[in-house]
């Protein structure tokens, strides 16, 4: 395991798990399609070669590997990497106790420390909209691949979620204005603009989406997903209230808060 010996740029956003665990236990508690995202996002994952390669860019916790842990070929040679000390350690502490091994990496995904032509298959799983400099990292990840090899890019669309944008809006006026915001940051890279920025780039660029939805029944889950998306020394406790007030209502009115997802990825070679 390596730490400490790469640069480590990026949001604040990702520097630990606090806000990511915010947005994926909503998804986890709420989502309606069963065979949840993980496992279908692997199941992608196809002529992927025998003794394969394989780079997690921005792995976070490495849920994605803990959900697959039984699907993983045993010949796979898997580096986790992520730009935050704290969140690879937590990716460490999450897989140190499975059965197969993994190596970890700290790095800068505009900056990768790797050959060129080293990997087989990379996976960007939501993380392409966070780097610094979204078309420096697809170049990146196109240079550190084998010939042949793939990349599977995961991220979401402009209508992912559109039923929470008021109450974003509620606690942040200015949020969709704002370049260090997360869910500003997410339309640098989308299903809507992600294949004009990879085809430059890769010769094969196919879309796939994925169905699901959210139906939600409480209101703290949501406010802390919201929350998740900001600094919280810049949320006034007025607007605060006013959003918790509204979801109350919302949850009296309906008894269900139904929010679409728009969520699919990329298989490029």
């Amino acid at each position: 395991m390596e730490f400490g010996s790469t640069k480590s740029v990026g949001s604040v956003q990702y520097q630990n798990a606090a806000n990511l665990n915010a947005r994926i236990n909503l998804h986890l508690k709420y989502s309606t399609n069963s065979e949840g995202w993980s496992k279908w996002l692997f199941k992608q994952l196809k002529a992927i070669p025998a003794n394969a390669t394989v780079l997690e860019v921005g792995c976070g916790q490495a849920n994605f590997w803990r959900e697959n842990i039984t699907n993983i070929p045993t010949d796979w040679v898997v580096t986790l990497s992520d730009n935050s000390e704290g969140m690879l350690m937590d990716a460490w502490r999450n897989m140190v106790v499975s059965p197969r091994s993994f190596k970890y990496k700290l790095v800068d995904a505009c900056e990768m420390p790797f050959a060129d032509a080293n990997f087989d298959l990379v996976i960007a799983n939501h993380m392409l909209y966070a780097v610094s400099d979204t078309a420096k990292a697809i170049r990146e990840i196109h240079r550190i691949l084998k010939p042949g090899g793939t990349l599977l890019a995961a991220t979401n669309g402009t209508r992912h979620m559109l039923e929470l944008a008021p109450y974003v809006s509620m606690l942040d006026p200015n949020a969709s204005q704002d370049p260090e915001n997360i869910f500003y940051k997410q339309l640098a890279f989308t299903l809507e603009n992600a294949a004009e920025q990879l085809e430059p780039v890769f010769s094969s660029v196919a879309r796939l989406e994925y169905e699901d939805s959210l139906e939600i029944d409480e209101v703290e889950p949501v406010l802390e997903y919201l929350l998740s998306g900001f600094e919280l020394d810049k949320i006034k406790i007025g607007s605060l209230a006013a959003v918790k007030a509204a979801l109350l209502l919302e949850l009296k009115n309906k008894s269900i808060l139904k929010v679409n997802k728009n969520s699919g990825c990329f298989i490029c070679s």
